[in-house]
């Protein structure tokens, strides 16, 4: 199995998913955590994306070991000729709003945020 991504919005459960694979013996990246990522300068202002060099040389590292990454970026799209498959994870939006304001990771609990959120 060549590398999947889990990919969703904030408090979907890639986090989790990936702590119960990593449980079951896969190899796991969580892209939040660690050196993955980086400012750039977008037309729209300042975005926070995978730094694709780094991600290309983890997925040459690994070869046709199974792999399985999580995180969701503007710029995840580059990466994905390399992946086996792309997992959407989605819930309900009050489900990921409760979500946020009690996990350790604080993104996602102030209001900007959740810039263009649905009112609930």
């Amino acid at each position: 199995m060549p590398a999947v991504l889990l990919t969703g919005m904030s408090g979907a459960g890639k986090s989790a998913a990936l702590l119960a694979l990593a449980r079951r013996g896969y190899l796991v990246v969580d892209t939040d955590a660690g050196d993955w990522n980086e400012w750039v300068q977008a037309p729209d202002g300042p975005d926070w994306v995978w730094r694709l060099d780094r991600l290309h040389a983890l997925l040459d590292e690994v070869g046709s070991a199974p792999l399985v990454l999580a995180g969701c970026r503007s710029n995840q799209g580059a990466l994905y000729p390399r992946l086996r498959a792309v997992v959407l994870l989605t819930a309900p939006l009050p489900v990921l709003l409760a979500r946020v304001q009690h996990r350790e990771n604080p993104y996602g609990r102030a209001a900007e945020d959740q810039i263009g959120r649905a009112h609930v």
